[in-house]
């Protein structure tokens, strides 16, 4: 349905994490199934009417098979009092699942006053009622990956009990705006914020709204039109808010946003401001966010050299500078003890990487494409990593020194080298990698035979690169029938491959098979099982 089937896939596993472990207390008075009280079970008819049901979402609502709305679908009830205290319609976005309610929000929901817990996303309403901010118990609203368009109604401010509110991901089918954000100012107990993909654009001084949130912990304000209003007045001075999650990335902010950010140096623990306009060097102010355990800053306008400040972020496991123009050698970041994803691709970073990999005992992914790195890798500077499933070293001057006999003690998922010195000899460490997925060994120097045990190793192909090499050998013809997944992309071009041209049982995206040494009728490859 749209795009909650793409994007929530990436949003919800965040969402549903954060909203476990901040402990957003939630007062479901006795969450149970007590019989429920006539005259909300009438009012949760009135909702059936009102709302556009193709799907038959709400079928057990039929009142002459089931007269207790507390055993409907989506409802949950007070044992103690039989008030419902839940409506839960969030359509489920997994295998394949299409139902969903379309429509408007009728206002017979009002005779839900007991309602605490109200969650309408991944449907297709295209309103929110300003009559919502009569549920004045609510302490969870949702209303996310909707068809919602207009303005955010002021009376949301009323809901002055609310815990969580999220708006968010209505940015492709209705366009949710807000010009001021006032009504934020009376929402004291709320500690989860999400209006990614709300146009906030024409909002004023909307840092100064945020700081109003005393009990803050989480902020997601993604793709909103942000941009730093001129009017701000910059404070060094830490806040006493407890925020500790802020998600501002893909919009317009520059570095002026920094000081405001510094408000937050002992609290922040999640800091993500990717796609934005930041420039100049990498503040060593973010050296004082002592609490950071994920620093994404990619897709910015930085360039100077990565501070050695950076070393103080003692929990940090995740550093995203990818995207830049940083330059000059990576320094030495051995302290950070607890790293688990380094990305640091697209940018200008040189000298040799013997001085700083193969500190980082717990890294499970390590991307360094596409910079000027020299110099020579040998089994040594990888012997610690024992938990990396992602390497990506493509694009870069590097020479890969293996021993034959050398057993890597890490099980990668992707294994990207293109353009590093691999060759001449097919690389023999290879064989003990039995389950990768993504595999670009494009234009490392291969002039060798290719072995048989390459074509028993995974089965789970993606990717597959060996092109712009001298590698001769057959391709068992029955290899292309049992070794891929999805719709890989297979570019064996530019080698010396003999044989007969395979046959494919499957769709893939990309099969380049150019400038080989095959033999044979191109039909044979177009066969399918289909």
């Amino acid at each position: 349905m749209r795009g909650c089937y793409a994007e929530l896939l990436l949003v919800l596993g965040l969402l549903c994490t954060h909203g476990a472990t901040m402990g957003f207390g939630l007062n479901l008075g006795g969450l149970g199934w007590g019989r429920c009280i006539e005259e909300e079970r009438q009012a949760l008819v009135g909702f059936k009417q009102g709302v556009q049901d193709d799907f038959h979402v709400l079928s057990s609502w039929d009142s002459k098979e089931e007269e207790d709305c507390c055993k409907w679908k989506g409802i949950k009830c007070s044992n103690r009092t039989g008030h419902v205290v839940g409506l839960d319609l969030r359509q489920n976005i997994f295998f394949g699942a299409f139902e969903f309610l379309s429509g408007e929000i009728s206002s017979s929901i009002l005779g839900l006053q007991h309602l605490t817990y109200l969650d309408l996303s991944c449907n297709d309403f295209s309103t929110l009622p300003g009559f919502i901010g009569s549920l004045t118990n609510l302490q969870y609203l949702n209303l996310s990956f909707n068809a919602i368009s207009g303005t955010i109604p002021w009376q949301l401010g009323n809901l002055s009990r609310l815990i969580s509110l999220d708006l968010s991901w209505n940015y492709n089918y209705g366009v949710i705006e807000d010009p001021n954000l006032d009504w934020l100012f009376h929402l004291s107990s709320l500690r989860h914020l999400d209006m990614s993909h709300v146009n906030l654009s024409k909002a004023i001084n909307w840092p100064d709204k945020v700081n109003m949130l005393p009990s803050l912990l989480y902020l997601r304000l993604s793709d909103c039109e942000l941009s730093m209003p001129f009017s701000l007045v910059p404070s060094n001075a830490n806040s006493s808010s407890p925020l500790s999650f802020l998600e501002l990335s893909h919009n317009h902010l520059n570095s002026s946003v920094l000081p405001w950010l510094y408000r937050y140096n002992n609290s922040l623990v999640h800091l993500d401001l990717t796609n934005n306009k930041l420039q100049g060097s990498i503040p060593k102010g973010f050296g004082n966010m002592v609490a950071l355990s994920h620093l994404l800053l990619s897709s910015n306008n930085l360039n100077g050299v990565i501070p050695q400040t950076l070393n103080n972020l003692h929990s940090l496991q995740v550093l995203d500078l990818s995207n830049n123009s940083i330059s000059g050698e990576v320094p030495d970041l051995s302290k950070l003890s607890f790293l688990t994803e380094l990305y640091l691709s697209n940018n200008r970073l040189n000298g040799s990487l013997a001085k700083s990999i193969g500190k980082f005992y717990k890294l499970q992914i390590l991307d360094l494409s596409s910079n000027s790195f020299e110099g020579v890798i040998t089994e040594a500077h990888l012997s610690n990593f024992f938990t990396l499933h992602q390497l990506d070293l493509s694009s870069n001057s590097l020479s890969l020194t293996f021993s034959p006999a050398w057993v890597p003690p890490f099980h990668l998922d992707t294994i990207r080298l293109s353009s590093c010195k691999l060759g001449p000899f097919f690389p023999e460490w290879l064989r003990t990698q039995k389950n990768f997925s993504r595999l670009d060994m494009s234009d490392v120097g291969i002039i060798d035979t290719i072995p048989n045990w390459f074509w028993g190793l995974s089965s789970n192909i993606m990717i597959l690169n060996l092109s712009h090499n001298q590698i001769t050998g057959n391709v068992p013809l029955q290899w292309f029938s049992t070794r891929f997944i999805g719709y890989p992309q297979i570019d064996l071009s530019y080698n010396r491959l003999t044989g007969s041209l395979p046959r494919f049982n499957s769709d893939p995206v990309v099969l380049n098979l150019a400038n080989n040494l095959f033999q044979g009728s191109i039909t044979s490859i177009c066969e399918t099982n289909g």
